[in-house]
């Protein structure tokens, strides 16, 4: 099911010639647009909405594959992250990949639309920024 939220995400991002697809599973809906920048290459940020509310988390996974790292060494690194860019949330998953998320705090009366705008330009400059040290802690 799409989810109204999906599309108005999906109609802001087109409106910035961005491109993005709408993808839909039984329980959720999500607008997914590849993304490269200086570092981090053909990554894929995902807009996920539960419902027709304002309820969007945004997710950048499988930013880079941790699980032949040093642990300790990585986990280190993704707490400095999240101290470093407070609203983003970097964290190792238990398959190893190295992801990161936010979510869209929004009421009703704001431009759900336009705030994920922002949120993808924001959210993509961290993970551009932060992506050689990723790398680097994850020995890649």
């Amino acid at each position: 099911m799409v989810y109204e939220t999906s599309n108005k995400i999906a109609e802001a991002l087109k409106a910035k010639n961005l491109n993005c697809r709408i993808e839909e599973s039984e329980t959720a809906s999500s607008v997914a647009a590849k993304l490269s920048g200086e570092h981090a290459k053909d990554l894929i940020i995902r807009f996920i909405s539960h419902n027709d509310g304002n309820d969007v988390s945004v997710r950048i996974f499988a930013i880079a594959d941790g699980s032949k790292s040093d642990k300790v060494k990585l986990l280190t690194l993704l707490n400095k992250l999240n101290a470093d860019y407070r609203f983003a949330c970097f964290y190792l998953a238990d398959n190893g990949e190295i992801s990161v998320s936010y979510d869209v705090p929004s009421s009703a009366d704001q431009d759900l639309g336009g705030m994920c705008v922002e949120l993808l330009i924001r959210l993509w400059r961290i993970v551009d920024e932060a992506y050689p040290a990723i790398l680097a802690a994850a020995n890649l």
